[in-house]
């Protein structure tokens, strides 16, 4: 995974992020790991389940998985999620 302000990347194994290139912009990293962790379970979903559409799943995942999804549902739009399938 690669963050979208700066240079940054890591990946998620078993719903933890590892960071592999430190962020240099972000103060506070928490909001942009449970951006990039919904966008995975959307991505994941969306592989899991082809007969779903996407905005089906992110309408899903960004109620059901409770605040912290919901507070990055508020910085992830569904075009972003659209474009980077």
């Amino acid at each position: 995974m690669k963050c979208d302000i700066c240079t940054a990347t890591g990946y998620i194994e078993n719903e933890i992020f590892t960071e592999v290139k430190q962020h240099a912009v972000h103060q506070d990293m928490s909001e942009e790991i449970q951006r990039l962790q919904l966008l995975e379970r959307c991505r994941k979903r969306a592989a899991d389940e082809p007969t779903h559409s996407l905005r089906r799943i992110f309408d899903t995942e960004t109620q059901s998985s409770g605040s912290a999804a919901a507070g990055a549902a508020t910085r992830v739009a569904f075009a972003d999620i659209e474009s980077s399938m």
